[in-house]
């Protein structure tokens, strides 16, 4: 996989945050449905608790990646 930058997407961020679980998103569905599928096995809350944590990671990885700039 490419190198993360500042011009990443969400899904292409994602697939680099899991890359463990040798999962690769190319839209965000498949993220979605992943995440709430496999990684939280259908807890609701555990699924947006996850969602809110990864969306909080990739806002700050863009807000570094801009004070670098």
């Amino acid at each position: 996989m490419a190198r993360l930058n500042e011009q990443s997407t969400f899904v292409s961020f994602m697939s680099h945050s899991y890359r463990k679980h040798q999962v690769i998103f190319h839209f965000i569905d498949d993220y979605l449905l992943w995440l709430y599928e496999e990684l939280c096995n259908y807890n609701e809350i555990l699924y947006y608790q996850t969602l809110e944590e990864d969306i909080v990671k990739f806002c700050e990885f863009q807000e570094r990646k801009r004070s670098i700039c």
